[in-house]
């Protein structure tokens, strides 16, 4: 295996807290805020799909297990092993080759997760220009893991073949090849002997995210254009993914983040809206504990108290940006919706720094990452006829769904989101 999978956890986090919803977003109009007085509450549910597959960062694609996926030669295990080490040189020189011909094993796995975020978002119109708001999420994340093994042990074979040639020699094969190289195996080597949880079975769990909280001012309106800017902070109120699993990726980045956004509407025809949005945000440096590798050898560092590589690593995130273009149409007396967006966002490589005697470039790479998303949407509208006098409930509903078209550093996630408005004063 390679330094993949001392970043697995890093990467893995970034997976579903990538699927935020700001209380801005999912509007016909970008620009728009609400009447002064006007309040508007929705409820927001965010569904993914199991997610198996990823985007490197080259940009190819495969499955999100393929770190645990690989072939252990006994010259990977001696690395780690010295006794195995030992034996292995030592039969290398008693006949070319003949340690590394000692075991062989292919690790198979499969990784699954997927989240279900719900979120409750007030919002309020301060000013004819002026709108506040807060969003408030509940995540259920789901996720499980799998680890097979199938291997070759020619200990027992090369013992009777040398015979009693060396005591230390003998004594070590008759070891080794009483040694099952299974699953179980390299889920105790690899996760539970240095302290990590494998979730053998499917497990679910559910938490507070991170609440955001915002305004947004339009400077700007007239008959064929609107225009507005933006402001956000989200708190860090969601849990982290655990130090001692690797699939869990938390409800939330454990995190301060600052943002700054700007909503452009062009009215191109009577019943079109032609949107941008351009966002920056940037998260405040962070300490925290975590699990540091000691060299690019180190795949899944320690977390036992003797080994001392749980450490209090301070993370520099790099800016955030977003844009969208989206467009918007109304139909049969506006109560119909139709709207498509594209959306490309990007983040440089997130910076690690701690005790110098430590690998930290390993937890660094993989951070960065970019995607090209696609959303269709369609909606029901009842505030033309609530304005018009011949309805009485002001509220809007929307199905979308967004897709990955392309990406690098981040994981392919699809899913379906239900945006309920509800307006009162």
């Amino acid at each position: 295996m390679n330094n993949q999978l001392v970043r697995f956890s890093i990467v893995f986090s970034l997976v579903f807290l990538l699927v935020l919803t700001s209380f801005s977003s999912a509007q016909a109009q970008k620009s728009e805020v609400l009447p002064k007085g006007v309040y508007r509450y929705r409820l927001i549910g965010v569904f993914t799909q199991d997610v198996k597959d990823e985007f490197a960062s080259d940009g190819k694609f495969h499955s999100l297990a393929s770190p645990f996926n690989s072939s252990v030669s006994a010259q990977d295990f001696a690395k780690r092993e010295p006794r195995l080490a030992s034996l292995v040189n030592a039969l290398n020189s008693l006949a070319p080759n003949l340690g590394d011909e000692l075991l062989l094993a292919n690790l198979f796995s499969e990784v699954t997760v997927s989240q279900k975020r719900y979120m409750a978002t007030l919002e309020k119109g301060l000013t004819a220009k002026l709108s506040v708001g807060v969003v408030v999420p509940v995540v259920q994340r789901s996720f499980a893991a799998s680890l097979e093994a199938t291997s070759v042990n020619n200990a027992s074979a090369i013992g009777g073949r040398l015979g009693e040639l060396s005591p230390d020699i003998s004594a070590g094969l008759r070891e080794l090849s009483a040694q099952r190289l299974d699953g179980t195996f390299f889920k105790n080597r690899l996760f539970r002997e240095k302290g990590y949880i494998f979730p053998d079975q499917a497990k679910t769990q559910t938490d507070i995210g991170d609440v955001e909280t915002g305004l947004k001012y339009r400077y700007h309106r007239s008959k064929k254009s609107g225009h507005s800017l933006g402001a956000f902070l989200r708190l860090p109120t969601g849990r982290v993914g655990p130090l001692d699993n690797v699939f869990d990726p938390g409800s939330g980045a454990g995190k301060w983040t600052l943002g700054l956004a700007h909503y452009d509407d062009f009215h191109f025809a009577r019943k079109s809206i032609l949107s941008f949005e351009n966002r920056v945000q940037l998260s405040l440096p962070q300490r925290r504990f975590r699990a540091v590798p000691v060299d690019e050898l180190d795949v899944l560092p320690s977390l036992l108290p003797e080994d001392g590589q749980v450490l209090a690593v301070k993370e520099s995130s790099a800016p955030n940006f977003y844009s969208e273009i989206g467009w918007t149409g109304r139909f049969l007396g506006e109560r119909w919706i139709l709207n498509s967006l594209l959306s490309y966002e990007i983040q440089s490589a997130s910076r690690f720094s701690g005790p110098s005697n430590f690998y930290f470039q390993g937890m660094e790479e993989n951070t960065a990452f970019r995607k090209l998303n696609a959303e269709l949407a369609i909606g029901f509208s009842t505030l033309q006829s609530v304005i018009s006098g011949r309805g009485r409930i002001p509220l809007q509903l929307f199905l979308r769904y967004n897709r990955m078209l392309d990406g690098a550093g981040t994981q392919d996630v699809g899913y379906i989101r239900t945006d309920l408005h509800f307006f009162f004063d």
